[in-house]
């Protein structure tokens, strides 16, 4: 009866339009509670459309026939209800797969594009105006694969790794990101040396990745808010600033970004993404999607696609590793939809991704000398976790390093570039409380995962497993990484992370069930959960545009490090740097790298402090410090510098025996270097012998002209000698310099004087001759 009152209803409403039509459902009851996997095992002898699983007691299933709907009634009815206590009813669903009743001028989804692009804009413009700064000299303006376009061509490229050494070499750092370089490289052809160009681009590319973001989180999330809540949380998360406003930082923006287009392809394999979407976002739409999402069969089309898949990934490689782990990301998916049918069939969609990823691997690994052996610990490590030698020390350290990007994630205000040394203590024993801490957050996030993926919970399976995937090359337990903590490591896991804030505030509060703790189901009223929303968002927001004051220039980065980070050695080296630039070899400069040397001991800060010394006049503290720099084994433009350094003190306070060898090696290593030349010119002329000063003064010049100090020494070398005619051409030099306004601090009236003296002497030689 219950079928041909359907074939009733069915002829009632032929008349109506032809996209309106009226489709059987069967809803099924079951007393005992059934998992998604038993109603599809029970129901394996009937054909049917789609289940859609209400409860654990209740399904509904529909049919594209009556047929189909009447058997299964009659299975429910019968032997469904003998043995699981299963009743079956009909219900009548109506469809509408013509565009809803209500014209819109700008469809509520374009609208959503456009607020995620302008909200993610007006956050990050500010650093239009930064610098380039942290790694970026390094990466960018000294990178011979960015600036020299004439030796250096795009293959070469492809055979340096990112910083623009031959990833061949042992002092390679093995990150090989070809396509970014190429982006630097082109940027450096068009704009030069123009820092905002720079940045425009990296603003650019970050805003297209909060659209693609917002794309994603529609595609997976279970409602449009949540997915407007996870695109908002995105674009605002302080985490991203560094990846925005370090230009290093592009290569997780562009790895992204294409990770985001191969799924994109992907899942167009299932789905017409753009018909989908505006059914999500239209306020109309009725609970199925219309059949018109989905997407048309065909071979080529599933060729094309897939083809899609393999060109976007294989860009993800190029940009950064990370991109490598697509295969993964896809696996998630499916493995998030495992309730429904032809789960294997699916799966082996994914397998042209593995053989890629396998290719990629061998690809790499030949392009790298066949060695994946990164560079000695002295020359790139910044921790001593990369030097110590106990398996045990560092897995316990790494797995706390973890908890750390967890609460960066969680509260992203106290942050920092860099996290040398003692800004993460080793954990070094079993009971340090730390590890508990470790177990626990381990513990939670495991069983929190499975018990989701137990219960079909899709969105966040899908969320916790972006996450995670995402996360594998920033764990350090896979592949070794060469800092501790990088804030732009979490710019691909801040998606996961976003969306589970998205499907917790939006939908799991709503109503959260657990009869073995309490009986009632407990609900957060909405106004609740949209103010602790909207103060996340507000306080994310904030962060963000403050946190570009910081990213301005040397300065205002290194101080806000030492604020947030203490007990990194590099901010306290790097602000002693930025004084001694404005000249001030103070007591201030020298403690701070005294408190450099205390956290971690290097040829460097050693240097720097002996150099400060000097400044100070304490020569024997400045000798003591180069002689400790040298049993340190620095780089060889280190030694130079320190033999310079120690020159110039032994210079100072007459020890003549020590001078002349540390200026013969410095000038061995360096003959171009300016501070050796001039001291050892120095040194003849403490000895007596002016004729010899003089060669190493016209030195001096030839490598830079405008050193006023040495055309001074030049000038009384001259008077010295007697060449009074060259002392008046060297006088009248450094008053033509003066004329252009390029120094300031040198005594102009003693130039006058002697050039004064130089032409009374010039004149007696002539009346005598």
């Amino acid at each position: 009866p219950a079928i041909r009152q359907v074939s009733g209803c069915l002829l009632c409403h032929q008349n109506k339009a032809q996209t309106t039509t009226l489709e059987p459902a069967v809803v099924l009851e079951s007393q005992k509670r059934l998992a998604s996997a038993e109603w599809v095992s029970l129901l394996a002898f009937a054909s049917y459309d789609e289940i859609s699983v209400v409860s654990k007691h209740q399904i509904t299933v529909r049919c594209s026939s009556t047929a189909a709907s009447d058997r299964i009634l009659r299975w429910a009815n019968s032997a469904g209800n003998k043995f699981y206590g299963i009743t079956g009813t009909i219900e009548i669903e109506e469809t509408d797969e013509s565009h809803p009743s209500v014209a819109y001028s700008v469809h509520p989804l374009y609208i959503c594009l456009l607020v995620m692009a302008g909200f993610s804009f007006l956050l990050h413009v500010k650093s239009v105006n930064c610098g380039l700064l942290y790694d970026d000299p390094s990466a960018v303006t000294e990178n011979r694969d960015v600036n020299d376009h004439v030796n250096r061509t795009i293959w070469t490229v492809f055979q340096h790794d990112f910083w623009g050494t031959n990833i061949t070499s042992e002092a390679s750092h093995k990150s090989w990101r070809p396509f970014t370089t190429i982006t630097y490289r082109t940027e450096h052809a068009l704009f030069g040396d123009w820092k905002p160009g720079y940045h425009i681009t990296n603003i650019t590319l970050h805003v297209i990745s909060c659209v693609l973001v917002f794309i994603f989180a529609a595609l997976e999330l279970p409602s449009a808010a949540s997915a407007v809540v996870g695109g908002l949380l995105f674009c605002a998360h302080p985490i991203h600033t560094e990846a925005v406003f370090n230009i290093v930082g592009r290569a997780e923006e562009l790895c992204l970004i294409f990770l985001l287009l191969a799924i994109f392809c992907y899942e167009s394999l299932d789905l017409q993404l753009l018909v989908f979407l505006k059914w999500k976002f239209n306020p109309q739409n009725k609970a199925k999607a219309p059949k018109n999402a989905r997407a048309p069969g065909g071979f080529l089309r599933a060729v094309f696609l897939q083809l899609g898949v393999l060109f976007f990934t294989v860009f993800a490689m190029l940009s950064k590793e990370t991109g490598m782990l697509l295969p993964g990301l896809l696996l998630v998916l499916e493995m998030s939809r495992k309730h429904q049918p032809a789960l294997f069939s699916r799966l082996l969609r994914t397998v042209p991704s593995f053989i890629l990823f396998g290719i990629a691997y061998y690809i790499r690994w030949v392009i790298q000398g066949y060695t994946f052996k990164m560079a000695t610990p002295p020359l790139y490590w910044d921790t001593q976790l990369h030097v110590w030698s106990d398996w045990d020390i560092m897995a316990r350290t790494r797995s706390w390093i973890h908890c750390r990007y967890l609460w960066l994630l969680v509260y992203p205000f106290n942050l920092s570039p860099d996290y040398s040394h003692a800004a993460i203590p080793l954990v070094e024993s079993n009971f340090d409380p730390r590890v508990f801490f470790t177990i626990v957050v381990y513990a939670f996030v495991l069983s929190v995962t499975l018990l989701l993926f137990w219960k079909d919970q899709t969105a966040w399976t899908v969320s916790i497993g972006f996450a995670l995937v995402t996360f594998v090359p920033a764990s350090g337990f896979v592949v070794a990484v060469g800092t501790v903590i990088g804030e732009r490591l979490l710019y691909c896991p801040s998606v996961g992370y976003c969306f589970m804030l998205a499907i917790l505030f939006v939908h799991t509060l709503e109503k959260v069930e657990c009869p073995r703790l309490w009986r009632k189901p407990v609900k957060v009223p909405v106004k609740y959960r949209l103010l602790t929303i909207a103060t996340i968002l507000v306080a994310y927001s904030v962060r963000t545009y403050t946190r570009t004051v910081d990213w301005y220039d040397e300065q205002s980065l290194w101080e806000s490090c030492l604020q947030a980070q203490p007990g990194s050695n590099r901010p306290w080296r790097e602000t002693a740097i930025i004084r001694q630039w404005e000249d001030k070899f103070d007591n201030e400069t020298a403690r701070r790298l005294e408190r450099s040397l205390a956290i971690f001991e290097n040829s460097k800060t050693t240097m720097l402090l002996a150099h400060t010394y000097f400044k100070q006049e304490r020569y024997l503290e400045t000798e003591k410090l180069c002689q400790r720099c040298f049993e340190l084994k620095p780089p060889e433009k280190i030694v130079v510098d320190c033999l310079s350094i120690f020159a110039a003190s032994t210079l100072k306070r007459g020890a003549l025996d020590y001078t002349l060898s540390a200026l013969q090696q410095c000038i061995q290593f360096r003959p171009d270097h300016l501070q050796c030349v001039r001291n050892m010119a120095k040194y003849q002329r403490k000895k007596g012998r002016p004729q010899e000063a003089y060669p190493y003064l016209l030195r001096a010049l030839k490598i830079r002209h405008g050193a006023l100090e040495v055309w001074e020494e030049r000038a009384e070398v001259e008077a010295e000698l007697g060449l009074w005619k060259e002392c008046a051409t060297t006088c009248q030099t450094v008053l033509n310099l003066r004329k252009s306004g390029k120094d300031l601090k040198v005594d102009y009236a003693k130039f006058e004087k002697l050039q004064q003296t130089c032409a009374s002497k010039l004149q007696k030689s002539q009346g005598s001759a």
